[in-house]
């Protein structure tokens, strides 16, 4: 980050369906917000306001990788040593309370580097002289930092160092610890596309304020051979710049976007600085989501992991299996197929029946408008697919919130039931 907003949103990837250049495909985009010292104390009220605030990852700034390899948390909070969690023993489960249902919150990262950090130095320094092995003092700490605090991706914010060989060594002992890397550059794409070319990189958040003031998603789409950039903005902007600025940005494919800095918004605003992410990209799809019903919680899920022709459509408890990922395919003219990652089939509605409560099920494509949908925005980044062919809504079976239920076709009438979000996996 850069020293007056010290920060770091998204890209998208669908696995089964797009081949863009780099060695690895990221998952669905995010709503992510940056925040510093409120996520360490993390008060009821700070914990409230985020898991009904919209966005979906919250991004710890910062932690830092001293010369020893010690982790410290915003510069005054030791955590890790030795490959010992040291810090504040409540942390761990602050943390987890940001994720557990029902909230908007699904993704935890911790952010490296920033203005003037010494982080990517001292990494640099400690792999030399250790390298990455599971014995070394960096995969040790990183590794309790994980199981700890329950993190989920490392993002690189290098701001000093730029040795890419380096940080592609430590990105790839991150993958090798089950977590994710992501890129959070704002100047010197030679470095970031070297970085990327080496590292499995699942998103990249493109600094657009401050130093990267004037930087364009789309441009750095281009410096990765098309992987999506997801722009970031601060509070410095009120809402509705924020919503305008994404607007633009998302002609250029955006799929996501964050805000810098939690702490500066203030609990009262998380929600609206998240629906104005939203509203300005807009419903976004080529990209693998996992879709969740806003009435009960539970996921659009293929019953039984199934794959054929015919399959019913239910909701279900996320267990990240691949029959519960969904690819929403633009077909042009606001219409969008619904593609099962796992089958490769579409949600369908056999025979192009009108009745209400008809069941949902797989189907070869076919190209009919029993298979295309269209998005009704309903706010807080909760959309309603409306079936092309006869209107009506993709709605869980009589409002209930219990696994198994099937999904079926009826009017909308603005019911939670026929709400879904598309959140990263």
């Amino acid at each position: 980050m850069r020293t007056k907003s010290l920060f770091c949103a998204a890209a998208a990837f669908a696995a089964c369906v797009l081949s863009l250049a780099g060695p690895y495909q990221a998952s669905a985009a995010p709503n992510a917000v940056f925040g510093r010292e409120e996520l360490f104390t993390l008060n009821s009220g700070n914990i409230s306001a985020l898991k009904s605030s919209g966005f979906t990852t919250v991004i710890l700034f910062v932690v830092d990788v001293e010369s020893n390899g010690d982790l410290n948390y915003n510069g005054d909070h030791l955590i890790v040593s030795n490959g010992s969690y040291i810090g504040d023993s409540g942390w761990p489960s602050r943390l987890a309370a940001l994720k557990t249902p029902p909230s908007s919150i699904v993704r935890l990262e911790v952010c490296t580097g920033g203005a003037g950090a010494p982080s990517w130095t001292n990494i640099k320094n400690l792999i030399a002289s250790q390298g990455t092995g599971s014995g070394s003092i960096l995969y040790r700490n990183f590794q309790t930092l994980k199981n700890t605090l329950g993190i989920d991706a490392i993002c690189n914010d290098d701001e000093v160092q730029f040795d890419s060989g380096s940080a592609a060594q430590f990105n790839n002992m991150i993958s090798s610890l089950g977590m994710k890397n992501t890129l959070c550059p704002y100047n010197n794409p030679g470095y970031w596309q070297s970085v990327f070319q080496n590292s499995r990189i699942d998103r990249i958040y493109l600094q657009c304020y401050d130093g990267g003031a004037g930087n364009d998603p789309g441009t750095w789409s281009g410096y990765f051979g098309g992987f999506p950039v997801d722009p970031g903005d601060w509070n410095s902007d009120s809402q509705s710049t924020v919503r305008s600025k994404m607007s633009s940005w998302g002609n250029e494919g955006v799929k996501g976007g964050f805000m810098w800095q939690l702490e500066l918004m203030g609990d009262g605003n998380l929600a609206g600085y998240a629906q104005s992410v939203y509203d300005g990209i807009g419903f976004r799809g080529n990209a693998n989501f996992r879709v969740t019903c806003k009435n009960s919680g539970l996921v659009l899920d293929a019953a039984g992991a199934g794959t054929g022709n015919g399959t019913a459509i239910d909701q279900w408890y996320y267990n990240g299996q691949q029959n519960q990922e969904w690819y929403p395919n633009f077909l042009g003219g606001n219409q969008y197929e619904m593609i099962g990652v796992q089958s490769g089939r579409v949600l369908d509605i056999g025979g192009a029946n009108t009745s209400n409560n008809y069941p949902v099920e797989l189907w070869d494509w076919n190209s009919g408008n029993n298979q295309r949908f269209t998005f009704t925005e309903n706010g807080g980044n909760f959309f309603t697919p409306i079936f092309v062919h006869d209107g009506k809504a993709l709605t869980v079976y009589g409002g209930s919130t219990s696994a198994g239920t099937g999904v079926v076709q009826y009017d909308y009438n603005g019911g939670t039931n026929a709400q879904w979000s598309f959140g990263p996996l």
